[in-house]
């Protein structure tokens, strides 16, 4: 029997890695570098998906763990409200928009109807590109490729699961090199293939105490140190801070960080993950530059969505409507 973890600390660590990636993406839309613009943005957005994608990895074995029946109706609920609320949102940016923005420091094009067809099916990185206005959604994708093969990964022994470590750390080293063939541009690309080792050691560190997983879980923060992806110089801290975290979660009494609002931090990452880019495209069409306002616009629909989509759409009507018994 495992014991149960810190959620509020999971909590608090899932909202640090949200804001990371919210300051990398702020610096596209204003010449505004204060300090917290600056430190997200050395701390790395993509070392802080290799961070969410640990601790989902070890959220979702213990799901699975504690209640492996109506698994997926449970991860239905929880990813798919907001995400499609978000596929829709950033839709109607790019219509109002006419499908152009040009912000501080980037250019925004929308891809068409066939990305975003393929978005609300979740088929980013495998078959369409991610909405251009909403890039972040590339790995809800991922991670939603992970949910499916999860049931499968407890089945199999712990060697194995080492054994998929190892290859897909090896394809995200891998450089990339578009006239290398077919064959290497799938390895070097395939997103769900590249990313599955952070996860999947998540996934592990639930199941087994274990000495070694652990330093081979920090071990491959040498990895994020020196990779083409993660150049900023504090990603290594971002990828640290996520899987210590995890690798403490059992033993941080349940009792530290049950302060008012440490909850409702945990709660507003996944949605503040979702929202903040379309969002932050389209205050900036709207002619907003200041960073107060920006980030209020940000904050304003982020809470927004989760107390009228999560708090109540879900809980109130799509909750209840999926645990009704089926007719005979």
């Amino acid at each position: 029997m495992h014991p149960s973890p810190n959620w509020h600390l999971l909590g608090l660590v899932r909202f640090f890695l949200a804001m990371v990636v919210l300051g990398t993406h702020f610096a596209y839309f204003t010449a505004d570098r204060s300090w917290w613009i600056t430190l997200t943005h050395d701390l790395g957005g993509k070392a802080a998906v290799l961070g969410f994608l640990l601790v989902s990895g070890y959220s979702i074995a213990a799901s699975l763990a504690a209640m492996p029946k109506g698994f997926y109706r449970r991860r239905l609920l929880r990813i798919y409200p907001l995400y499609i609320s978000a596929v829709l949102l950033t839709l109607t940016v790019e219509l109002w928009s006419h499908g152009h923005v040009d912000a501080y420091d980037r250019h925004f094009e929308a891809l068409g109807w066939k990305a975003t067809v393929g978005n609300v099916f979740l088929l980013q990185t495998f078959v369409v590109k991610p909405m251009a206005f909403n890039t972040p959604l590339w790995s809800l994708a991922v991670e939603v490729f992970f949910y499916l093969c999860a049931p499968l990964f407890v089945k199999l022994p712990a060697r194995w699961l080492l054994a998929i470590v190892a290859v897909s750390m090896a394809c995200f080293m891998l450089p990339q090199h578009e006239d290398w063939g077919t064959a290497y541009w799938v390895l070097s690309k395939l997103n769900a293939l590249r990313y599955m080792w952070a996860w999947l050691l998540g996934f592990m560190l639930w199941h087994h105490r274990d000495q070694r997983l652990a330093l081979i879980t920090l071990g491959c923060s040498v990895v994020v140190l020196f990779h083409e992806h993660t150049p900023e110089r504090l990603s290594i801290v971002t990828y640290l801070i996520a899987a210590i975290s995890v690798m403490v979660a059992r033993q941080v009494p349940k009792t530290w960080l049950q302060l008012p609002g440490v909850g409702f931090l945990g709660d507003v990452s996944y949605p503040l993950y979702l929202f903040h880019y379309p969002v932050l495209i389209g205050a900036y069409f709207d002619g907003i530059r200041s960073t107060p306002a920006l980030l209020g616009w940000v904050v304003g629909v982020t809470v927004i969505a989760l107390f009228t989509i999560d708090h109540g759409l879900k809980r109130l009507w799509l909750a209840p409507l999926l645990s009704r018994p089926r007719q005979a």
